[in-house]
């Protein structure tokens, strides 16, 4: 019996895109704080470094779980893991954007009604969101070229190992008749090892030429 949450069901593909997805956002979010507090160390000021180290990483730690928990039904909605029939389509880039657009209107949503609880800055956010689409669409995109890829290669191989079969012995059933006949010389010629299966009710005349072949 298949489970389904959030109306996608768990099986092993889903789950494995989920887990994909929940690392996505969540390296998204901390290379934001990180590149952030990078911007701020090449100018510190009057900054104490360690002090805003702790800061930021106190700030992932409270945010992280409210990204996640937020990313994850827009990207269900979306159709991300049921393949819904506009995500198949060639927008699924769009499609992506629009749904980590979504996702982060909603938390600078409640990071403003939480009296900024998360310590979520808007640098951090709006960096955060950026590198979200790069990376969960820029995971779909590779999985498309890379699904291309190995299915071009698949055609490759079969079409290799199809050439590669040479067949040097032909049976030829009716080969007295009118059209065996005709085929038969011609066989002969182009050096196959003949099989004639034939009752020849009407006689051998139409394969004289042909009897005393080697290959026959």
């Amino acid at each position: 019996m298949s489970v389904y949450v959030l109306g996608m069901p768990m099986n092993r593909s889903v789950l494995i895109r989920v887990f994909a997805d929940i690392l996505l956002v969540q390296l998204a979010l901390m290379a934001a704080f990180a590149f952030r507090f990078l911007l701020i160390a090449l100018d510190p000021g009057d900054t104490l470094l360690w002090g805003l180290a702790d800061r930021f990483m106190d700030g992932y730690f409270r945010s992280s779980w409210l990204v996640g928990l937020v990313a994850l039904p827009l990207f269900a909605a979306n159709g991300f893991y049921t393949r819904g029939r506009f995500y198949r389509s060639r927008l699924k880039v769009l499609m992506v954007t629009q749904a980590v657009a979504v996702q982060y209107l909603l938390i600078a949503a409640v990071v403003l009604m939480a009296n900024n609880w998360f310590r979520l800055p808007r640098g951090v956010l709006l960096m955060a969101g950026v590198l979200t689409v790069m990376m969960v669409a820029g995971a779909r995109v590779w999985s498309v070229i890379w699904t291309e890829l190995a299915s071009y290669e698949g055609r490759l191989l079969r079409r290799r190992q199809l050439s590669e079969i040479t067949v040097r012995t032909v049976l030829v059933i009716g080969g007295g008749g009118y059209i065996g006949s005709a085929l038969l010389p011609r066989l002969l010629k182009a050096g196959y090892r003949v099989r004639l299966l034939d009752l020849m009710l009407f006689g051998n005349d139409p394969i004289k030429g042909c009897i005393d072949h080697p290959n026959l």
